[in-house]
């Protein structure tokens, strides 16, 4: 018996690749923010400056901008923000951002398919209305998306290597891939892996059969970078509906330009496909069907119910993917399944049922426990347990095992993305609002407890916790693990013994000391927060140390219990407050707008 492992964007999602239409938007947005000061062919006129004023259009394949001050950093403004300063050029985008549901890549497919049945009710019934929004445009304006989504994937492409998530890729192949056929017997046929990706993350198994015989490859919907070989499709497939149809009977082949089956005929692999199922039933082209991290939905429908009703079709296994809350999603993919079938017979028959938790598939996922280290740039401190002293507080000690700290104070989008559903002062809190890289601040030692609690909910199985650190943790990471070339006061005496002046030691960095190099303080601050990383970091590679904003501590600021410590100065303190041994104190329920925080995380 042959098998199919029918590869749906799941399997991508699976192996910790960052393919899911969130991942894409996100990355769709900013990368129209980050280019559109570059894009300058596109302005219609420039920068006036006789005037000193800017009178501008800047128009895309997807947005226009007609009001632009060349100050502003569009990079670094809120998507809330820039979105209020943009109109649309491309409507099906409009559509999208408008659309609540749009959730998925099928849903995305889906709402071509709603639009395109809008054109066609246009066309039938006032060619006047028709012509605002025509299937021309429409299609065009979607082929823009796809052509941005191919350059998106091309990025997460570039990461599947011979050793890309190697213990996970060894139990796929052993618990799935290899595993024994529906009739328990041991698996010899031959794999066809059927991508629905145009990601080659199948290649992490094919290059494990060596037999070439053993092994079929077809990337249905196309691959990247190979539009003349196999171009991408990106559409719709379900050619059964009553809708399909009457577009069918237009008479009009621009409302076939994005027909899934249509798209199939400019490749051969679709061929590739019928020959491996076969023609009527023939024995060694019995076949069951895995599934991989497919939605099985309706934008592939035409050829799903092609495999899972066709003759020589066994068995089709679902592998249902286990989400945070130990809950499963086998009732909607098989539902979704449900409606590849004409015949409801086939469907009991095939679709190998869910018997109990103890005894059931899943398609094994990649638990990334490295996630929460990734998003707040973690860095280990220390290699032992260590007894550490405060350099202007020597009474206070305390015993430091290693841990993690963040290389930058948390950031207004990190906070909003946790803190998003609080109250608009609590979600957006910072003086200077509008700068997702700035650090977030006007943030008590209170309401940071609240968005610590809310962060480890959401991350409660990759394994770490995070806090706030210590005070001995903070200022043993700032001086690079306690790796300071002074006196144990935190400073140096200038070489003129007349001068009682001190030279103030900063976060520590073995090639300079000087604050201007390490961080944001009066002096060249500007008057505000600044964007973190911009200054030198210390010799651990954590950055802003010293400046930008004081830092919140766990502790208490004495034995009084009234105040709790901030370290290391900030944009609005002169160079004497910004030396990493320096202590200050503020009320924990105070908000003010020149004080932050770093996350720490215990091993």
């Amino acid at each position: 018996m042959n098998r199919i492992i029918l590869i749906g964007n799941g399997f991508d999602l699976a192996h910790g690749l960052k393919t899911s239409y969130k991942d894409f938007i996100s990355w769709f947005w900013k990368n129209q923010k980050e280019k559109l000061p570059q894009d300058i062919k596109y302005w219609t006129q420039k920068y006036d400056t006789d005037k000193g004023k800017s009178y501008l259009l800047h128009e895309n394949d997807f947005i226009a901008v007609t009001s632009y001050d060349f100050n502003i950093k569009f990079d670094k403004i809120s998507l809330e923000s820039f979105k209020s300063m943009i109109s649309y050029t491309n409507q099906f985008l409009k559509n999208i951002d408008n659309n609540m549901k749009i959730k998925n890549w099928v849903d995305l497919e889906e709402l071509y398919f709603e639009q395109l049945i809008s054109c066609k009710n246009n066309y039938n019934n006032n060619m006047e209305n028709y012509n605002l929004y025509p299937v021309t445009q429409l299609n065009k304006e979607f082929s823009s998306i796809r052509d941005k989504l191919e350059e998106y994937l091309k990025t997460q492409n570039e990461i599947i290597t011979d050793n890309f998530q190697k213990d996970l890729v060894e139990k796929i192949n052993k618990e799935i891939i290899h595993a024994k056929d529906c009739n328990g017997k041991a698996f010899n046929g031959r794999i066809l892996f059927l991508n629905f990706n145009y990601t080659k993350t199948e290649t992490l198994y094919t290059t494990k059969i060596k037999n070439a015989d053993k092994k079929d490859v077809i990337h249905i919907n196309g691959e990247l970078e190979k539009r003349d070989e196999n171009p991408i499709i990106f559409g719709y497939g379900d050619e059964k509906s009553k809708q399909s149809e009457e577009i069918e009977n237009l008479n009009n082949n621009d409302f076939l330009e994005n027909v899934k089956s249509v798209k199939y005929t400019e490749t051969i692999k679709h061929g590739e496909l019928e020959e491996f199922i076969g023609k009527g039933q023939i024995e060694n082209k019995k076949y069951e069907v895995f599934v991989l991290g497919h939605s099985c939905g309706n934008s592939d429908r035409t050829l799903l119910r092609k495999l899972f009703e066709h003759e020589n079709c066994e068995k089709i296994i679902c592998y249902a993917w286990k989400r945070n809350d130990g809950t499963d999603d086998f009732l909607e993919k098989s539902r979704n399944i449900y409606r590849n079938f004409d015949d409801k017979y086939k469907y009991r028959q095939r679709l190998e049922e869910k018997k109990d938790k103890n005894n059931f598939k899943f398609l094994p996922q990649y638990n990334d426990k490295t996630y929460p280290f990734e998003k707040y740039n973690m860095v280990k401190v220390g290699k032992k347990e260590i007894e550490y002293t405060l350099c202007e507080l020597p009474d206070k000690k305390e015993t430091i095992k290693p841990f993690y700290i963040s290389k930058y104070p948390v950031t207004q989008k990190q906070w909003y993305e946790i803190m998003k559903d609080e109250e608009k002062d609590i979600a957006n809190p910072s003086e200077f609002k509008g700068f997702e890289d700035n650090p977030v601040e006007n943030v008590s030692w209170d309401m940071i407890k609240i968005f610590i609690d809310k962060l480890n909910k959401i991350i409660e199985d990759s394994g770490c916790i995070f806090r706030l650190p210590s005070e001995c943790e903070w200022e043993y990471a700032a001086t690079s693990a306690g790796n300071y070339k002074a006196n144990d006061k935190g400073y140096e005496l200038v070489s003129d013994e007349n001068d009682k002046e001190k030279q103030y030691l900063f976060a520590r960095n073995s090639k300079t000391n000087i604050i201007e190099d390490m961080g944001w303080y009066w002096e060249n601050s500007g008057g505000s927060t600044r964007p973190v990383g911009k200054k030198q970091s210390n010799d651990l590679g954590l950055f802003d140390m010293s400046g930008n904003v004081w830092e919140w501590c766990e502790d208490w600021y004495d034995n009084d219990n009234t105040y709790r410590v901030v370290r290391g100065g900030s944009w609005d303190n002169n160079a004497e407050y910004c030396r990493v041994s320096h202590r200050y104190n503020y009320h924990p329920d105070g908000r003010y707008y020149f004080i932050g925080f770093r996350l720490a995380c215990s091993l």
